[in-house]
């Protein structure tokens, strides 16, 4: 995880960021991937990074996966799980704060694609995840990509403008 946090960190501060982790007070369990982004010393995003697989050397290879279809449901439903974990406590920090809600998946494993992000999101039973106002999905595999949710206009300006996407 920590090597994702670095990543993500140098991500940012390329777009211009600054990182701060968010320390949520009261919260038993520490969660390192929690952060606030700032510019110019305003908090504009908070966010959380969620990691997905095992990180493991690239060897430039053809990456050949085959996923029975039962298996890929359950994964599914896993991968929904876990995102309403990470975005649950952030839910009420962003609100208070009045900031858009940014989730950054980091992808170690082939047998996920940015696309079933989407089929997670089309889940009708992940509640918390429409508060979600940018998905960026970092792939170790694969080119990586954003997924602007157009819930708050304000939110989706400003993330649209800051992120420099044309």
């Amino acid at each position: 995880m920590l090597r994702d946090v670095r990543r993500i960190r140098t991500f940012l501060a390329y777009k211009g960021f600054q990182w701060e982790p968010l320390v949520n007070a009261g919260e038993a369990d520490e969660r390192p991937g929690d952060f606030t982004a700032s510019r110019m010393n305003d908090a504009c995003l908070v966010g959380t990074i969620l990691s997905i697989g095992q990180e493991r050397p690239y060897d430039g290879s053809p990456i050949q996966v085959v996923v029975d279809e039962g298996e890929r449901a359950g994964r599914l439903v896993g991968l929904r799980d876990r995102l309403e974990t990470a975005v649950h406590p952030l839910c009420k920090a962003g609100a208070e704060a009045g900031l858009p809600l940014v989730v950054v998946l980091v992808n170690h494993d082939p047998h996920w694609r940015f696309e079933d992000l989407s089929v997670v999101l089309e889940d009708k039973s992940a509640s918390a995840l429409p508060s979600v106002d940018l998905f960026i999905w970092f792939d170790d595999f694969r080119n990586d990509r954003m997924l602007f949710r157009r819930t708050n206009p304000a939110a989706y300006e400003s993330l649209f403008s800051w992120f420099h996407v044309a």
